[in-house]
């Protein structure tokens, strides 16, 4: 069994949520890794920057997908999102894919992932994105997720036949609240 299958498989005890089955990986299983960006310090703009909470998510979540074989990522434009995904780039050695949150860009960004030819892909979205696009994915009915919440994982497989699985997985400390940040 490959490791980042043994690691999800360890994940999914952990679910919460509308959880399926987390199949076995065959070769041609496209897994994808969603999540909201981490907190934000309270005193920023609309371009906020992560607080010390969202910087220990980002690095939580960087130590989960450390056995994944994350071969593309994606993430908006804004300094949280890029700041969140950025660790694991990082620790990948790959760059991000900005995509710019405009007007039909989820609908964009979910063609992009099936036809990517990358196997394991990391997004890094928003509260009123990461939901969405899951949903886009898989013709399910997910909700936003609140103000506070940001220790979500989504994890969606897609096989060869077009259908796929969700599992919603906690990663990192609690959800902390937006905090003030030092300048």
């Amino acid at each position: 069994m490959k490791v980042s299958a043994c690691l999800l498989v360890l994940l999914s005890t952990l679910s919460i949520g509308f959880v399926s089955t987390v199949p076995p990986f065959s070769g041609t299983d496209k897994v994808i890794y969603l999540v909201r960006h981490g907190e934000t310090c309270t005193e920023q703009g609309s371009d906020a920057h992560l607080s010390a909470y969202g910087k220990a998510r980002a690095a939580a979540l960087a130590r989960v997908l450390m056995d994944v074989d994350v071969q593309e990522i994606f993430s908006t434009t804004f300094n949280r999102t890029l700041e969140t995904a950025t660790p694991t780039s990082e620790l990948k050695a790959i760059s991000i894919t900005q995509i710019s949150p405009q007007s039909g860009f989820l609908e964009e960004l979910a063609s992009k992932i099936r036809e990517s030819g990358s196997e394991r892909i990391l997004v890094s979205g928003h509260s009123n994105t990461t939901p969405p696009l899951v949903n886009l994915l898989l013709g399910t009915e997910l909700a936003n997720l609140t103000e506070f919440e940001f220790d979500r994982l989504y994890v969606v497989t897609l096989n060869d036949s077009g259908t796929g699985s969700l599992s919603v997985l906690r990663y990192g400390d609690e959800s902390g609240k937006p905090t003030p940040c030092s300048p």
